[in-house]
């Protein structure tokens, strides 16, 4: 960390504009600002006890990335598809019992632990927490086998759904 300054201030500009652009290759700015800002209260915080301020910068800096990757990451994992999804197969297929039974057929081709997952969820409403705690499994878990299995069971029921409306059609 080579700078002219001893402003420990504008060190950690200079290293997270560095450290971000080059090193991880990141040029958003507000992601840049957001990693100073954390930086310098942490600074402002800590400074007394800090013996090596580069050795505690490049702790800091590496910190505060992991942290934004973590974020981020943990955004993509908990999309809420539970709105969405269950509406989708409330509104669209589930308008008689006969509906139902193909659901349910359908549910029943999907490998475990999908088709418990589904179940639970779907039929029974059952909330990721209460799967996870039956099943002794992570709620994130649950939720991602949820969320793999919701576009393949879409996919097979348009697809029956379009050969049941397509059939009148189709007998010669």
């Amino acid at each position: 960390m080579k700078t002219l300054t001893t402003d420990p201030h504008i060190q950690i500009k200079e290293a997270c504009e560095r450290v971000f652009l080059k090193r991880y290759r990141i040029r958003d700015e507000d992601v840049i600002y957001n990693a100073m800002t954390s930086i310098i209260e942490s600074y402002e915080r800590v400074n007394d006890t800090i013996k090596n301020f580069e050795a505690w910068l490049i702790g800091a800096i590496h910190h505060t990335y992991c942290d934004y990757i973590f974020q981020k990451n943990r955004s993509k994992m908990f999309v809420n598809y539970d709105q969405v999804d269950d509406q989708w197969v409330r509104r669209e297929l589930v308008e008689s019992e006969y509906d139902m039974n193909l659901i349910t057929s359908e549910i029943n081709k999907l490998k475990p632990p999908y088709v418990e997952i589904v179940k639970k969820k779907l039929l029974e409403g059952k909330s990721h927490r209460e799967i996870a705690g039956e099943m002794q499994m992570n709620e994130a878990t649950i939720r991602k086998y949820y969320s793999r299995s919701l576009p393949r069971l879409k996919e097979r029921l348009r697809l029956i759904t379009l050969i049941v409306l397509m059939a009148p059609f189709l007998i010669c």
